[in-house]
């Protein structure tokens, strides 16, 4: 069974707990964008009020969820690293508001967009321009958001549950490029994504966008091949088909579109390979492996293309599965979640040097969830590592990386909001 980490959201709250501790007034002179690069972007000046005093360059900023009885509340969670310590804020006053302190800190925040949760027909969650676009007697899921926020693109399908003999009701989405739309938060406009000039291919795979918002990437469901997508020029650019430098026997090569991770100089890619084995030669392969313990068998490896190139100038054994590929902002580490089976069953959280594939770091998780979410800080001194249960923080300083176990009175593992910068 596959060990797979997961994320949970938490946007509603009925009641709030008030702000502990005394507010201190921190400038901030730029307001941080929604990508993962510097606090330097975007510049615009406003304050924030953070609820104790620090002298970190950031602070990690998670949400937690208390459910009791038929109340809950949420509170943003704020971890200042060096001093070791948590504080507590309010995320929602009692009528269900963003409370102001909590808007200023999160309008600061440098994080990852997230995917919205677009409901059915007639849900209150969708933009008007994609209900008049679509049409009604349709549902739209929202596949992948722009690392500025402003594009979603999204499929459609009809619910054809009942209407045609034969169809059964939650028929799943076409993945045909046909059923796939761009809408744009900007300006309302929403535009089918075959307007893309030049686009080879008519299925849809996972999409993943550079972090710089110039390439779109579409990565099929099985093959070695992927392909880019010139988003500013809304046109197909090149394909790329990494090359094995090695085989496993009775097994198939196929790229894994959760394990995709573009640099953030937009010059590498690291993606993991995993040969899996073929089920009528599963027999075959266990004669050769008497002593393995598990009855499956499949091998990832980790490759770095050159995207200029399209060549794999670097591969690294990585055990049997791998998730969570991450480039630290300044593209030196590449952190990777590994599943090892044998010479015995565990799960490790990996750093490499990005320019060798040296491994520079390596530690068991301690979990059955191998840690998808990946976050370093915008300074790349820090690495925040979360499978929804346990929270892990490493600090790298030059040739040395520690592990940073934050002490918190709650079992409760705040999800990962962002990065919040401090300027003094």
């Amino acid at each position: 069974m596959e060990k797979r980490g997961f994320r949970w959201l938490a946007f509603a709250a009925v009641a709030a707990i008030a702000l502990s501790g005394a507010g201190i007034w921190y400038y901030y002179g730029r307001a941080a964008s929604n990508t993962s690069q510097s606090a330097s972007s975007n510049s615009q000046s406003g304050q924030f009020t953070l609820p104790m005093h620090t002298t970190s360059s950031y602070v990690l900023v998670g949400e937690d969820r208390t459910v009791a009885g038929q109340e809950s509340t949420t509170q943003l969670e704020i971890y200042d690293i060096q001093a070791n310590r948590w504080s507590e804020m309010s995320l929602y006053d009692s009528t269900g508001s963003v409370t102001a302190s909590a808007r200023s800190i999160l309008s600061h925040v440098i994080s990852h967009p997230s995917v919205p949760a677009w409901g059915g027909v007639g849900s209150s969650s969708l933009p008007s321009a994609v209900n008049a676009v679509v049409g009604s007697g349709m549902t739209r899921n929202a596949v992948a958001i722009s690392p500025d926020g402003n594009f979603i693109i999204f499929d459609v399908f009809k619910d054809l549950c009942g209407t045609q003999k034969g169809t059964t009701c939650g028929s799943p989405a076409d993945t045909n490029i046909s059923a796939f739309y761009i809408y744009s938060k900007n300006d309302g406009t929403v535009v089918p994504l075959s307007s893309i000039k030049n686009l080879p291919f008519k299925i849809i795979g996972t999409l993943v966008w550079s972090p710089d918002q110039r390439t779109l990437y579409d990565i099929p469901a099985n093959g070695l091949t992927f392909y880019a997508i010139n988003w500013n020029g809304r046109a197909y650019a090149r394909s790329y088909t990494i090359t094995p430098d090695h085989t496993v026997l009775y097994h198939t090569p196929s790229i894994d579109p959760r394990a995709f991770a573009p640099s953030h100089d937009g010059t590498k890619i690291a993606v993991s390979v995993v040969w899996s084995g073929v089920s009528n030669d599963l027999s075959l392969w266990q004669q050769m492996r008497p002593t393995s313990t598990y009855g499956f068998y499949s091998q990832a490896y980790m490759y770095v293309l050159n995207v200029s190139t399209g060549e794999n100038f670097k591969s690294i054994e990585s055990g049997y599965q791998l998730r969570g590929i991450a480039f630290s902002p300044d593209d030196s580490k590449i952190a990777a979640s590994v599943w090892r089976r044998e010479p015995v069953d565990a799960t490790n959280l990996e750093v490499f040097d990005a320019s060798t594939l040296k491994m520079i770091w390596s530690s068991a998780t301690d979990t059955q969830q191998l840690p998808t979410d990946l976050e370093f800080s915008p300074d790349s001194n820090y690495l925040y590592i979360g499978d929804g249960r346990n929270l892990q923080l490493l600090k790298f300083n030059g040739d040395i990386t520690s592990q940073i176990a934050p002490s918190r009175s709650s079992a409760r593992t705040p999800f990962f909001v962002g990065w919040l910068p401090i300027n003094k």
